[in-house]
């Protein structure tokens, strides 16, 4: 019992952060109030959109309850506990066509390996700059990495340029990059597909995916620059990056890999 009020506490409280910083983030520049609302607006209907793309077994109740999960994150409130919201059970489906990104054990080249340790560490950057605590269990990116062979073999040329990079802001740029053709290629629906085994309410699990990913849509999109920015700082603290990233340019240079511009 004491574990689930925690969760729902934790929940809340970082749905609750995530969508003042999107207020923040979208401040900037705006001071039509009405206009700022309907951009927050549209950015979470975005995110629900992507969160059911990212988790395809609960894309259709997701679908269905997009407005209503929307107008409660726009107000900071609850649903009450009988309410559409607060029933919904998560789907029973859990077969590796829901969850490509699931910790199926899959056969790679040593390319491919090298491939996934990177991407792991960009969405682990990524999900750490939102504060975010990574799910500790289910977590695997080979899968990911198997079935989108031509975006895995794509972030190669920001690799290397990531490696030969003199300049912290060269780094950030082509970092930036990788993670952006990650996110839009679906790589992150491992996160959110672990943290949906590790919580127990539906309602909680959408309310913290959705505003982590409507700020990093907001990242990606309007906010790139500030993002950008912050990643110049963030990246000078993470050794373990240019060691990672540079073994995968050399794994894959020496297995003949074909870069795709």
């Amino acid at each position: 019992m004491k574990r689930l009020i925690l969760e729902v506490s934790i929940a809340k409280c970082a749905a609750i952060l995530m969508v003042m910083l999107i207020l923040a983030s979208m401040l900037q520049g705006c001071s039509d109030q009405p206009t700022l609302t309907i951009h927050v607006r549209s950015q979470l209907q975005e995110a629900v959109d992507n969160l059911a793309q990212l988790v395809p077994a609960e894309a259709s109740e997701l679908k269905r309850q997009k407005y209503e999960i929307v107008d409660f994150l726009m107000n900071l409130s609850e649903p009450r506990p009988n309410s559409t919201l607060q029933r919904v059970q998560f789907s029973g489906s859990e077969n590796s066509a829901d969850l490509p990104n699931s910790s199926v054990e899959v056969s790679l080249s040593p390319c491919q390996q090298a491939e996934a340790v990177v991407v792991s560490d960009a969405v682990s950057v990524v999900m750490g700059m939102v504060r975010f605590n990574m799910p500790s269990k289910g977590i695997s990116f080979e899968a990911w990495v198997n079935a989108n062979p031509q975006t895995a073999n794509a972030l190669l040329p920001n690799i290397d340029k990531f490696g030969k990079a003199t300049r912290a802001e060269e780094r950030a740029g082509e970092f930036f990059e990788i993670a952006k053709k990650i996110f839009t290629s679906n790589g992150f629906s491992a996160v959110f597909s672990a943290l949906r085994k590790s919580m127990t309410s539906w309602w909680d699990w959408v309310k913290l995916s959705v505003t982590v990913i409507a700020q990093i849509l907001l990242w990606f999109g309007t906010a790139s620059e500030a993002f950008i920015a912050q990643l110049t700082f963030e990246l000078l603290s993470i050794g373990r990056l240019s060691v990672d990233f540079d073994s995968c340019a050399k794994v894959c240079e020496k297995h003949a890999i074909p870069l795709l511009f």
